[in-house]
């Protein structure tokens, strides 16, 4: 797998760091850290480069994030959903994205990013 790009949008801190000391151990580079929508958008409207978005659903504030999930769909940023709730009990915002369920352990992490890139190929 090649290094990625990757912002992890997590409203919990000990996630967002366990999130991104795996990407590290994985060979990839230290990813975008953001926990709000405001904070995301930001970084999406910042980073034209970005190959992969690690999003969780609930947010910061009581925000959700599929006004994200929608913008990343079209602007062709490939996400994987990382939540502890069910895919079919999400919005139709998330349906383009990959479901990685809450809790998970590196080998799902590991499948999902490579099939969510291997799918934009």
């Amino acid at each position: 797998m090649s290094t990625l790009r990757i912002m992890v949008v997590e409203n919990d801190p000990a996630n967002a760091f366990l999130l991104g000391m795996q990407l590290e151990h994985l060979g990839h580079p230290a990813p975008i850290i953001a926990n709000t929508l405001d904070q995301a958008n930001a970084c999406v409207a910042q980073r034209p480069r970005l190959d992969l978005v690690l999003l969780d659903v609930q947010l910061d504030k009581g925000q959700v994030s599929a006004p994200l999930a929608t913008a990343l769909h079209e602007r062709g940023i490939p996400f994987i959903v990382v939540t502890g709730r069910e895919k079919s009990a999400l919005p139709a915002a998330y349906a383009p994205g990959r479901h990685l369920h809450k809790p998970y352990d590196l080998s799902e992490l590991i499948q999902a990013i490579a099939l969510t890139i291997a799918q934009g190929d």
